[in-house]
């Protein structure tokens, strides 16, 4: 019978990149790129950004990058670090990007990092990647 439980959990970690008994910070991929070496959050952890009502979906590297792209783009001097996290908003699959340059000493791979205003410390912004087109970017605090 313990064979059986143990075919269930290997189970979901393949459906889902996880296991229900997984740490805090499991199935969060590590991403990067020329300009960047950041996160892709899991999408168990992705509801912790409140961004979507609609679901959530995993973001490949080449989606990270696509974002990137448009981000610098919009803002090519942004040293910040970067969480990705894969949402969906009217049927389109986007990209939300969480950026900071202060954790207040949590591990920022494992812990959504998320504090209200702080200026241009602090930037939010949404790739959609179904159009290829940066639906916003903001700093915290400025509207």
């Amino acid at each position: 019978m313990n064979w059986l439980i143990q075919i269930v959990i290997a189970i979901v970690v393949l459906l889902f990149g996880t296991s229900p008994f997984s740490p805090e910070g499991a199935g969060w991929v590590e991403v990067s790129g020329e300009n960047y070496e950041d996160i892709i959050v899991s999408i168990d952890a992705a509801d912790g950004f409140g961004t979507s009502e609609e679901g959530f979906w995993m973001p490949t590297a080449e989606d990270i990058e696509a974002a990137e792209s448009a981000l610098s783009e919009r803002e090519p001097d942004l040293d910040h670090i970067r969480q990705y996290a894969g949402v969906i908003q009217d049927g389109d699959r986007k990209v939300f990007i969480n950026g900071f340059c202060d954790s207040f000493g949590r591990d920022w791979r494992t812990q959504i990092i998320t504090v209200d205003d702080g200026g241009s410390c602090y930037f939010s912004a949404m790739y959609n990647a179904d159009s290829d087109e940066l639906d916003y970017f903001n700093f915290n605090g400025q509207g």
